[in-house]
């Protein structure tokens, strides 16, 4: 058995049956988002790839105020920047 270089790899000499496989790694990073009642949140792009930065923006609805932003169930509300005027936030992923 032989490669390339190239992700081709060559067999010589097959004399029985082979199986081959292949693990791939996404090059996108996934989010999901959980907006809670009362506001939207929204993000930049639909996908991101690894290591790629996303913003999102929190949005509260009328007589609503952000209060907490949690990812993966843990608190990151100090990372969160508040604009003092429209009450919206924004939280950047790196």
């Amino acid at each position: 058995m032989g490669t390339d270089g190239s992700g081709t790899i060559t067999l010589e000499n097959m004399t029985a049956d082979t199986t081959l496989s292949a693990v791939f790694k996404a090059k996108e990073a996934a989010y999901r988002i959980r907006p809670g009642v009362n506001g939207t949140i929204t993000a930049d792009k639909p996908l991101a790839g690894a290591g790629e930065e996303v913003t999102f923006t929190f949005t509260p609805a009328d007589k609503y105020e952000l209060t907490d932003v949690q990812v993966n169930d843990q608190s990151v509300m100090e990372n969160v920047t508040v604009d003092s005027e429209t009450k919206t936030g924004h939280l950047s992923s790196q």
